[in-house]
């Protein structure tokens, strides 16, 4: 009776949703804003006009508006000087989905293609957001996203921050490409993502993503060839946390800035007018930096933070006299750090070598061999390098592959990559057998 009774109390709200078939040339405005509770609006191919303003939709309706031949054959395009989609959103979700939205223009406000109002419980999957503006506020293309996946958000501009995407709960298998922002965020600003390309951005402060906080975290992302215009006191990259990472041929002041928490990440071919060409005010664990640039007379890892277990290599021909690691304080910890390639000027603050307990355990070399395979940057299993690091200084715990650093209890191995037996070449010698048993059984070779 108790479960008769609760699929009863289903059966009003189940009333309510109903499947609405719209063609092109058909009045889909007034079908969608005046419907209530759930409903599914299949849209076939073709182009839709908004006529009256955006396309709203209120707060007791959970619209699901869906494209059936996908977004290279549906466009959902704006009226003049408005933005496409305004939803005001309560307790419901709004799906948004196979649709290229663009055309967007709004004078003053949040999200030139699409907004999701009071608590951003809209999703966006399998769209195209593009050629959107707002010419004084955030999100050029999108604004307060509960979801947007596999979305491409591309050519949007914000008049502020984030010309591309402003505030998604999850950016997940998604390109945002070659969004503009006048003044942070060109990509991203204060998102959580995986996954997700961020790509040919601009803006005049952390052209790729911006992170008003350190609670935003990305991973799995790739972050190329953004331009900061602002080129001396800018990162590509500004505060959140950046788990396995990648962020390559970024021209710039440096590619990250301001409280960014690197894990697992390589950062590669970033070009620097200033201080930071690598990062600035930064924590690195377990990441690669490899061929960045910046001035002599700058530092490339400026006001840095914790260096822990990092390879960095070929990082310019400046000889960086203020040092290229300049810590934020002389008790920073810099420890396991493989340099290769870089000279010798490495740690430096207030222009003195910094000493201590809280630096060592690094190797500063002109030459070193790697693995020649792929993945990248991993140690021969004969290499000097291994468990020769120290384990007081292991506050993350995993190499740049996600492997754990302490499988054998015991020191970790200096730079970015943990050797372990998976790593020993098909035609390997008795010696590296020898080695494999050592570290297995806790012996020497």
């Amino acid at each position: 009776m108790r479960r008769l009774a609760s699929i009863l109390a289903l059966l009003p709200a189940l009333a309510f949703a109903a499947d609405f078939f719209i063609a092109p040339g058909s009045n889909y405005e007034y079908m969608v804003e005046s419907a209530s509770g759930s409903n599914n609006f299949y849209f076939a191919p073709g182009t839709y006009v908004n006529t009256n303003g955006p396309l709203t939709i209120g707060a007791g309706n959970a619209a699901q508006l869906i494209a059936t031949g996908g977004a290279s054959q549906t466009w959902l395009v704006a009226a003049p000087t408005s933005r496409v989609v305004d939803a005001s959103l309560s307790a419901y979700y709004v799906r948004i989905e196979g649709f290229t939205i663009t055309g967007g223009d709004v004078a003053s406000g949040y999200g030139g293609g699409v907004l999701f109002r009071n608590g951003g419980r809209g999703r966006l999957v399998d769209c195209v957001v593009t050629s959107n503006r707002t010419g004084t506020q955030f999100g050029g293309g999108v604004a307060y996203a509960d979801l947007i996946d596999r979305c491409t958000v591309s050519h949007n501009y914000a008049g502020q921050r984030a010309g591309g995407v402003y505030y998604a709960r999850r950016l997940v298998n998604s390109a945002v490409l070659s969004n503009e922002a006048v003044i942070s965020g060109g990509g991203v600003w204060d998102s959580f993502g995986t996954n997700t390309v961020v790509a040919w951005n601009r803006s005049g402060r952390a052209a790729a993503i911006y992170s008003g906080a350190t609670s935003y975290a990305y991973s799995n992302m790739t972050v190329i060839a953004n331009v900061t215009t602002n080129t001396v006191t800018s990162g590509q990259v500004h505060g959140g946390s950046f788990f396995n990472s990648t962020f390559a041929w970024n021209t710039n002041a440096g590619p990250m800035l301001g409280g960014t928490y690197l894990y697992s990440c390589v950062v590669a071919s970033n070009v620097s007018a200033g201080y930071g060409g690598a990062s600035g005010f930064s924590y690195q664990y377990s990441s690669v930096f490899n061929g960045n640039s910046g001035p002599a007379n700058h530092s490339l890892f400026s006001s840095s933070y914790d260096m822990l277990n990092c390879t960095v290599l070929n990082q310019g021909g400046a000889a960086y006299s203020v040092g290229m690691v300049q810590p934020k304080s002389d008790s920073v910890p810099l420890y396991n750090n493989l340099f290769v390639n870089c000279g010798t000027n490495i740690y430096r603050f207030n222009l003195a070598a910094v000493t201590g307990t809280n630096v060592g355990a690094s190797l500063i070399t002109n030459a070193f061999e790697f693995l020649p395979d792929d993945p990248p940057y991993r140690l021969p299993p004969d290499s000097p390098l291994i468990d020769a690091g120290s384990g007081d200084f292991v506050s993350y715990p995993f190499d740049l592959y996600g492997r754990d650093r302490t499988h054998l209890g015991g020191d970790p191995d200096i730079g970015a990559t943990e050797w372990t037996a998976t790593d020993l070449p098909p035609d390997n010698g008795a010696a590296r057998k020898r080695r494999i048993i050592g570290l297995l059984f806790g012996k020497d070779n």
